[in-house]
């Protein structure tokens, strides 16, 4: 599994885990702030899993062009000889 992968995988559990379920304090109300903090951990894992998918889009993207630019060179030096 790429680490793109689990990163996306560990921040969709998180989020989850922090918006489905209701932390209580004492009182028997919510705890807002067990909630801000695992969505402030989520968003700091989501950040480097898009980087990474980000980056390798770019890669795919690259390769992609580079074999649409070699047939064009092969059809070209086909027509000129």
């Amino acid at each position: 599994m790429k680490r793109s992968t689990v990163l996306v995988v560990v921040a969709a559990v998180m989020f989850f885990a922090a918006f489905y379920t209701a932390p209580l304090n004492e009182n028997g109300q919510l705890d807002f702030v067990n909630h801000f903090r695992l969505a402030c951990l989520t968003i700091t894992l989501m950040i480097p899993a898009f980087m990474c998918g980000i980056k390798f889009s770019f890669k795919c993207y690259k390769e992609v062009a580079k074999e649409e630019r070699a047939t064009e060179n092969q059809k070209v030096l086909r027509e000129k000889f």
